[in-house]
């Protein structure tokens, strides 16, 4: 977050960071373990794809955060959306996992999320070089995951659609 004195717009940005982070935290939950229906699931995506962007404008990164936005928010979730009612009869997913599966999927959980905080709390973060190394070093490879996902989006559209 911005360094600020003002005590009214720390207020404000730590209340924004800890509704938004609850919000998709919760909204991740039960887009993986509670939602059988996957257009909700997806707009359970969308709030956690929301929370990011916020995230980013908390931290200043504004063209993060417009970009996550339009990208993601925008673009994205139109394409899995449209490819959730491209695709019959699947919008209702079945329970289909044991007691055991979910024990051990939430033992996971809980273990990459102990170990994404632990590093989070003791890297030293340093946003400007991961913004720069992004738009300078690493665009060639980011431009390529981007073009991958939308080649796998629209083969998965061609494979699911009906002759």
């Amino acid at each position: 977050m911005l360094a600020s004195n003002d005590p009214f717009t720390t207020f404000v940005g730590t209340l924004a960071f800890w509704i938004s982070a609850i919000a998709s935290i919760a909204a991740a939950y039960m887009m993986v373990a509670r939602i059988k229906n996957l257009i909700r699931a997806a707009l359970a995506l969308t709030t956690v794809l929301g929370g990011v962007a916020l995230m980013y404008a908390l931290l200043g990164a504004d063209f993060l955060a417009v970009a996550q936005l339009v990208v993601y928010v925008g673009a994205i979730m139109v394409l899995i959306i449209f490819a959730i009612f491209m695709t019959p009869g699947q919008i209702d997913v079945p329970g289909l996992v044991g007691t055991g599966q979910r024990l051990g999927a939430m033992a996971v959980a809980i273990g990459v999320g102990a170990i994404s905080v632990w590093v989070v709390v003791i890297t030293p973060w340093k946003v400007r070089d991961i913004g720069g190394l992004m738009l300078t070093r690493y665009v060639l490879p980011f431009e390529i995951a981007s073009l991958l996902l939308t080649v796998a989006l629209i083969g998965a559209i061609v494979i699911a659609r009906e002759d």
